[in-house]
């Protein structure tokens, strides 16, 4: 009895041990036996988990939304809703898709082959086949698991093969849950090593990660670069520098070639010729063949200025439509073309500070088509200030880097409906504006325009205030007649004139060779490209000399 019953204890200690060696073992592996579904829908970029985005497959073709491209990829891209168009920029390209009518342009010229653009839900999505032709990338789309890969183009990606038979698991550890059970040999492409684990991407689409030991390099992969859209710009603005332009007024009618004059020394002339007409993009124009003829055989280029007429309502229907910016833009370069120019001069002002973005996409459906037919585009923006119209509708970075110059307007710092007296532009002023430009702009595009005006300024016993705007000439006869005290405002680097009266007091920072010399000084200080002068008219006589000496002697 007592051998019998060691017998039994002995095999029920036994029995609990192994019960419990059974259950320690099923714990151990116990995520040997919890398989989780892979995630649908991945997006892996250049071997980093991005995770769930917006990816179409449809007959055979597979699309990414257009704000996940412009996260992962970048580029300039633009998408009308309203019009149902979506157009990619760079330097070199313009790009139109055209939901409507299915049209491909490339720099304004119809493309064949596969419509690129599906738009569901008022989003648009780009196929990916023909993304490889403007980004250096390849890609591979997994339908079992709705997974999209993307890889730089020409790079190589190393691959593995797992030679033993292991579990692919969803992390580095051997306690967590299998995705799939691999059978030896298979291949994977592999990413990311974390410790002991590798991460793998396998030929199914399943992420996920197996034991280093399990994995025996193999030969990489790469993906052949298609990129066939031009990367850049191969366009160099033939002016010579400092720049010297100036703005040639044109009221009504461009003056008879009896009645022009060369201005000594400027190498840009900027007759004021075209201005938008209507929301259409037609054109006013005032421009006359000979007059590029007769400033080209001077040796001068001619930028003539185009202007939004300053009507924030009408540039907004403009700018707002794609198809309206685009008949802009080629009405602009037939007249280019016409009348043989060799440049523009953009001035768009007064704009909506909402549409800044919109003047931005103009100039870059513009310069990359004007370069192509040998254009200089300079454009003109003004300083710094609170003003919702007058500055802030400008992204003077943005546009800086698509235009060959930017001309900043170094004007008007008091004007008539300010309420009080003083510089149409203070040295310092221009300074602090300079300052700021440079962070944004590149010194040897930005250039400064100086005034070759000036305010006289009347304040009356009861401080009312009335002012007018008078040129160089008029200034000096108005001071040679009436004698008023002149002084240096260290301040405004300019001569200062003061004529007390029993009527009211007159007032005037005067523009003359202080005042331009302490500019392009300053132009010179900063190394900008060269300056430009508001405007052609107003100058007294020797002032083109004086300009042309001080920018041989500081820039």
């Amino acid at each position: 009895m007592t051998k019998q019953r060691s017998r039994k204890k002995l095999i029920l200690i036994g029995g609990v041990i192994l019960l419990l060696a059974l259950f320690s073992w099923l714990f151990l592996h116990r995520y040997d036996f919890i398989q989780v579904q892979a995630v649908r829908g991945n997006v892996i970029f250049d071997g980093q988990l991005i995770g769930e985005r917006k990816v179409l497959s449809q007959e055979d073709k597979v699309y990414l939304a257009l704000s996940d491209v412009e996260e992962l990829l970048g580029g300039e891209w633009f998408f009308d809703r309203a019009e149902q168009e979506l157009i990619y920029t760079s330097p070199a390209v313009v790009l139109r898709l055209q939901g409507e009518g299915k049209k491909i342009l490339l720099n304004q010229q119809k493309q064949l082959g596969h419509f690129p653009l599906l738009i569901q839900a008022d989003e648009a999505y780009i196929e990916l086949n023909y993304l490889t032709s403007i980004y250096p990338l390849g890609y591979q789309y997994y339908p079992q698991t709705e997974t999209l890969v993307l890889f730089q183009a020409d790079k190589k990606y190393q691959q593995g093969t797992l030679e033993k038979n292991t579990m692919i698991r969803s992390k580095p550890q051997k306690d967590s849950e299998y995705i799939e059970k691999l059978i030896a040999p298979t291949q994977a492409i592999l990413l990311q090593a974390n410790g002991e684990w590798q991460e793998v991407l396998m030929s199914t689409g399943q992420l996920g990660f197996v034991p280093k030991t399990a994995v025996a390099l193999a030969e990489g992969i790469s993906w052949q670069n298609k990129q066939s859209l031009p990367v850049s710009a191969e366009f160099t603005s033939p002016i010579k520098l400092p720049l010297n332009l100036t703005w040639d007024y044109v009221n009504k009618k461009t003056p008879g070639l009896a009645k022009l004059t060369i201005p000594e020394g400027v190498n840009v002339l900027a007759p004021t010729w075209f201005a938008l007409a209507d929301e259409s993009g037609n054109i006013t124009n005032k421009a006359e063949k000979y007059y590029v003829e007769w400033a080209n055989a001077a040796g001068i280029a001619v930028w003539p200025s185009v202007t939004n007429t300053f009507s924030p309502k009408l540039t907004n229907a403009l700018l707002k439509s794609s198809q309206n910016r685009a008949a802009f833009i080629q009405n602009l370069l037939a007249l280019a073309k016409e009348y043989q120019l060799q440049g523009l001069n953009l001035d768009f002002e007064n704009i909506y500070q909402e549409d800044a973005p919109l003047l931005t996409q103009l100039v870059r459906e513009l310069v990359p088509l004007a370069h192509r037919q040998g254009l200089t585009i300079s454009m003109d923006v003004t300083g710094y200030s609170t003003s919702p119209t007058w500055s802030l509708c400008y992204d003077r970075t943005a546009l800086g880097e698509r235009v060959d110059f930017l001309i900043y307007m170094g004007y008007d710092q008091h004007t008539a409906g300010g309420g009080k007296v003083g510089s149409v532009s203070e040295v310092s002023w221009i300074k602090e504006n300079v300052a700021k430009l440079l962070e944004e702009v590149a010194a040897e595009k930005l250039i400064l325009a100086m005034p070759l005006y000036q305010r006289l300024w009347f304040t009356d016993p009861t401080g009312e205030i009335t002012v007018r705007s008078i040129g160089m000439n008029t200034a000096a006869t108005w001071i040679a007649e009436n004698k008023p005290e002149i002084s240096y405002d260290q301040q405004a680097g300019q001569n200062y004139a003061l004529l007390q009266t029993t009527t009211g007091a007159f007032q005037m920072w005067i523009e003359d060779e202080a005042s331009l010399e302490n500019r392009i000084k300053l132009a010179a200080e900063n190394s900008l490209g060269g300056i430009a002068t508001w405007r052609k008219g107003f100058e007294k006589p020797g002032i083109w000399e004086f300009i042309k000496e001080k920018l041989l002697k500081f820039l």
